[in-house]
Protein backbone atom coordinates (compact mmCIF):
# COMPACT_ATOMS: atom_id res chain seq x y z
CA UNK A 1 0.00 0.00 0.00
CA UNK A 2 2.83 2.43 1.00
CA UNK A 3 4.80 1.46 -2.47
CA UNK A 4 1.27 2.49 -4.10
CA UNK A 5 0.95 5.45 -2.47
CA UNK A 6 4.56 6.71 -2.88
CA UNK A 7 4.53 5.99 -6.80
CA UNK A 8 1.26 7.89 -7.28
CA UNK A 9 3.23 10.94 -4.72
CA UNK A 10 5.84 10.12 -7.69
CA UNK A 11 3.57 10.18 -10.66
CA UNK A 12 2.09 13.48 -9.75
CA UNK A 13 5.57 14.97 -8.49
CA UNK A 14 7.02 14.69 -11.40
CA UNK A 15 4.26 15.55 -13.75
CA UNK A 16 4.33 18.71 -12.44
CA UNK A 17 8.11 19.38 -12.54
CA UNK A 18 8.56 18.27 -16.02
CA UNK A 19 4.66 20.24 -17.58
CA UNK A 20 5.97 23.11 -19.63
CA UNK A 21 4.15 26.18 -20.06
CA UNK A 22 3.09 27.52 -23.38
CA UNK A 23 4.63 30.71 -24.56
CA UNK A 24 1.97 32.97 -25.71
CA UNK A 25 1.78 34.63 -29.68
CA UNK A 26 -0.02 38.22 -30.08
CA UNK A 27 -1.38 38.20 -33.59
CA UNK A 28 -3.33 41.05 -34.96
CA UNK A 29 -6.38 40.19 -37.75
CA UNK A 30 -5.78 40.17 -41.29
CA UNK A 31 -9.14 41.09 -42.64
CA UNK A 32 -8.58 38.31 -45.58
CA UNK A 33 -6.21 35.72 -43.80
CA UNK A 34 -7.78 35.09 -41.24
CA UNK A 35 -11.99 34.33 -40.86
CA UNK A 36 -13.78 33.88 -38.18
CA UNK A 37 -17.61 33.80 -37.51
CA UNK A 38 -16.47 35.64 -34.30
CA UNK A 39 -15.35 38.85 -36.83
CA UNK A 40 -17.68 38.04 -40.02
CA UNK A 41 -20.71 36.76 -38.83
CA UNK A 42 -22.66 36.58 -41.78
CA UNK A 43 -19.56 34.45 -44.11
CA UNK A 44 -20.76 30.91 -42.29
CA UNK A 45 -24.12 30.88 -44.05
CA UNK A 46 -23.03 32.19 -47.38
CA UNK A 47 -24.33 29.57 -50.25
CA UNK A 48 -21.47 28.24 -51.94
CA UNK A 49 -21.27 29.95 -55.24
CA UNK A 50 -21.14 33.26 -52.59
CA UNK A 51 -18.45 31.59 -50.91
CA UNK A 52 -16.48 31.04 -53.76
CA UNK A 53 -16.35 34.12 -55.34
CA UNK A 54 -15.82 35.75 -51.84
CA UNK A 55 -12.71 33.42 -51.17
CA UNK A 56 -11.63 34.36 -54.58
CA UNK A 57 -11.08 37.94 -53.52
CA UNK A 58 -9.38 37.01 -50.68
CA UNK A 59 -7.19 34.66 -52.69
CA UNK A 60 -6.60 37.44 -54.94
CA UNK A 61 -5.61 39.88 -52.26
CA UNK A 62 -3.43 37.51 -50.16
CA UNK A 63 -1.82 35.44 -52.47
CA UNK A 64 -1.84 32.71 -50.98
CA UNK A 65 -3.82 29.20 -50.89
CA UNK A 66 -5.45 29.46 -47.39
CA UNK A 67 -6.39 30.85 -44.28
CA UNK A 68 -6.54 30.68 -40.69
CA UNK A 69 -10.16 30.24 -39.40
CA UNK A 70 -10.80 30.67 -35.75
CA UNK A 71 -14.06 30.28 -33.77
CA UNK A 72 -12.84 32.88 -30.78
CA UNK A 73 -14.35 32.27 -26.56
CA UNK A 74 -17.32 34.41 -25.82
CA UNK A 75 -14.74 36.43 -23.20
CA UNK A 76 -12.83 39.12 -25.10
CA UNK A 77 -9.66 39.74 -22.67
CA UNK A 78 -8.22 43.48 -22.06
CA UNK A 79 -5.54 44.48 -20.50
CA UNK A 80 -2.75 42.27 -21.63
CA UNK A 81 0.58 43.89 -22.60
CA UNK A 82 1.81 42.20 -25.42
CA UNK A 83 6.19 43.00 -26.31
CA UNK A 84 5.08 42.28 -30.08
CA UNK A 85 2.01 42.26 -32.26
CA UNK A 86 2.95 39.52 -35.48
CA UNK A 87 1.48 38.82 -38.98
CA UNK A 88 -0.08 35.44 -38.70
CA UNK A 89 0.14 35.62 -43.13
CA UNK A 90 3.79 36.37 -42.49
CA UNK A 91 4.31 34.01 -39.90
CA UNK A 92 2.30 31.15 -41.85
CA UNK A 93 3.52 31.64 -45.10
CA UNK A 94 7.23 30.76 -43.92
CA UNK A 95 9.27 27.75 -45.41
CA UNK A 96 9.13 25.85 -41.83
CA UNK A 97 5.11 24.82 -42.81
CA UNK A 98 5.62 24.22 -46.46
CA UNK A 99 5.18 21.00 -47.31
CA UNK A 100 8.79 19.34 -48.10
CA UNK A 101 10.52 20.34 -51.16
CA UNK A 102 12.26 23.53 -51.38
CA UNK A 103 10.40 25.04 -54.13
CA UNK A 104 7.21 23.98 -52.80
CA UNK A 105 4.85 26.67 -51.98
CA UNK A 106 1.97 24.44 -50.24
CA UNK A 107 1.49 25.34 -46.76
CA UNK A 108 1.09 21.81 -44.51
CA UNK A 109 -1.89 21.54 -41.88
CA UNK A 110 -0.26 19.42 -40.03
CA UNK A 111 2.79 21.69 -39.74
CA UNK A 112 0.46 24.53 -38.49
CA UNK A 113 -0.87 22.30 -36.10
CA UNK A 114 1.99 20.77 -34.49
CA UNK A 115 4.73 23.99 -34.67
CA UNK A 116 1.98 26.53 -34.02
CA UNK A 117 -1.57 25.65 -32.77
CA UNK A 118 -0.67 23.23 -30.24
CA UNK A 119 2.67 24.59 -29.40
CA UNK A 120 1.74 28.41 -28.17
CA UNK A 121 -1.59 29.83 -26.66
CA UNK A 122 -2.68 32.25 -29.37
CA UNK A 123 -4.38 35.66 -29.24
CA UNK A 124 -5.67 37.79 -32.09
CA UNK A 125 -5.63 41.11 -31.17
CA UNK A 126 -8.37 43.75 -32.19
CA UNK A 127 -7.69 46.77 -30.99
CA UNK A 128 -7.53 46.65 -27.37
CA UNK A 129 -9.21 43.91 -27.05
CA UNK A 130 -7.45 39.95 -27.31
CA UNK A 131 -9.76 37.15 -29.12
CA UNK A 132 -8.46 33.58 -27.25
CA UNK A 133 -9.53 31.14 -30.13
CA UNK A 134 -11.26 27.90 -28.89
CA UNK A 135 -10.53 26.14 -32.14
CA UNK A 136 -8.10 27.46 -34.41
CA UNK A 137 -7.34 25.57 -37.98
CA UNK A 138 -5.42 26.70 -41.14
CA UNK A 139 -7.59 25.89 -44.02
CA UNK A 140 -6.81 25.33 -47.56
CA UNK A 141 -8.95 26.92 -50.42
CA UNK A 142 -8.86 23.44 -52.59
CA UNK A 143 -10.27 21.62 -53.65
CA UNK A 144 -13.11 23.62 -54.76
CA UNK A 145 -15.71 23.16 -57.27
CA UNK A 146 -17.25 25.07 -59.85
CA UNK A 147 -20.28 25.93 -61.27
CA UNK A 148 -21.23 22.56 -62.82
CA UNK A 149 -19.89 20.64 -59.97
CA UNK A 150 -16.48 19.53 -61.13
CA UNK A 151 -13.19 19.68 -58.75
CA UNK A 152 -10.72 22.05 -59.49
CA UNK A 153 -7.61 21.16 -57.99
CA UNK A 154 -4.57 23.34 -57.04
CA UNK A 155 -2.33 24.83 -59.58
CA UNK A 156 0.34 25.42 -57.19
CA UNK A 157 2.74 22.21 -57.14
CA UNK A 158 6.25 21.52 -56.24
CA UNK A 159 8.60 22.28 -58.86
CA UNK A 160 11.81 20.23 -59.15
CA UNK A 161 14.81 21.36 -60.98
CA UNK A 162 17.29 18.87 -62.84
CA UNK A 163 20.61 19.71 -64.12
CA UNK A 164 21.51 18.64 -67.57
CA UNK A 165 24.12 16.39 -67.53
CA UNK A 166 24.79 16.13 -71.57
CA UNK A 167 28.15 13.47 -70.74
CA UNK A 168 25.67 10.52 -69.32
Amino acid sequence: MKIYILSIFYFFFVSKIFSQKKDTLYFGIDKYYTISPTINSNLENEPYPEWIKTTNEYMKRTKTNGYIFFIGDDNLTKNLKPKKVLSIKKYIENRKFYFDGKYNQIVDEKKVKDSLIDKYVIYFVNGDKFIKPLQLNYVSYYPRRDKDWNVIENKIKDTLYFKLDNEY
